[in-house]
């Protein structure tokens, strides 16, 4: 009979490609392997694939079941889960998007990837009371500047290429694969979960700017000027409409009482 531990080293050595034993070099092949093992390496692998495909619904609705599986399987014998918990498989897999060699489709399924990416790790953040305009506003004006704004745990947020990615990002998740992309200026997708429901939206790149410096650590007068001069001279930094983004859409979160 062939002890757990042997099972196990067999179990993850049998999969190709799959890489759990961190710092172990183990040859398959070495001990009999039990008839079963197939089995649960096949039905693993499976599983890896399923969880990407759920994760990341708008890349896999986008491309088609033809293109995502083998783009799954592949991902997922070069990077198999770390982590029991499936619904949070998929580190990595947008830049893996990305560089594949199918150039005329990686730009998009890369990007909406990220927005994916973000909706996934949103919902399983932590709960937060999200800061409003409101309170703010009931603080005495010659503390804001030195006011030090922390940013939510499901809070994520990135760029937005040249196109209405948002817009494209809900026309594949809901299985509407016909979609024309609008070009438009470059924008932010910002990614919150005030409530129970996550939240994506397009930002302006300011309130991006302005999340980078305040997750950085810098108050809020350091945070606008650091916003404002990643602005273009043709576009002057507004820190109202900025940060009004932010609250709005409960990307901060209150201060501890």
């Amino acid at each position: 009979m062939i002890d757990p531990s042997s099972f196990y080293t067999q179990f993850l050595t049998g999969i190709d490609g799959w890489q759990l034993l961190v710092g172990t070099d183990v040859e398959a092949g070495l001990a009999p392997e039990p008839a079963a093992k197939a089995v649960y390496v096949n039905t693993g692998l499976r599983a890896a694939i399923e969880s990407l495909e759920a994760n990341f619904l708008s890349v896999a609705n986008w491309v088609g079941g033809p293109w995502f599986w083998p783009a799954a399987t592949a991902f997922a014998r070069a990077h198999p889960p770390q982590d029991g918990r499936l619904f949070l498989y998929g580190d990595g897999f947008p830049d893996f998007l990305a560089s594949m060699e199918h150039a005329h489709l990686a730009r998009y399924t890369s990007d909406l990837a990220w927005v994916d990416w973000m909706n996934m790790r949103a919902h399983a953040a932590g709960d937060h009371l999200p800061l409003t305009a409101t309170h703010l506003a009931m603080l005495p004006a010659e503390a804001l500047p030195a006011l030090q704004l922390k940013v939510a745990p499901a809070t994520h947020w990135r760029a937005s290429p040249g196109y209405a990615l948002v817009e494209l990002w809900r026309s594949a998740r809901a299985g509407r694969t016909e979609t024309e992309v609008e070009l438009r200026d470059a924008a932010g997708v910002l990614v919150t979960r005030p409530d129970d429901e996550v939240w994506v939206h397009e930002v302006p790149l300011a309130s991006l700017h302005l999340l980078d410096a305040l997750a950085a650590g810098q108050n809020l007068a350091d945070a606008a000027a650091h916003a404002s001069s990643r602005e273009s001279p043709e576009r002057p930094f507004d820190l109202q409409a900025a940060l009004g983004a932010l609250l709005e859409n409960g990307a901060l979160q209150m201060p501890p009482t």
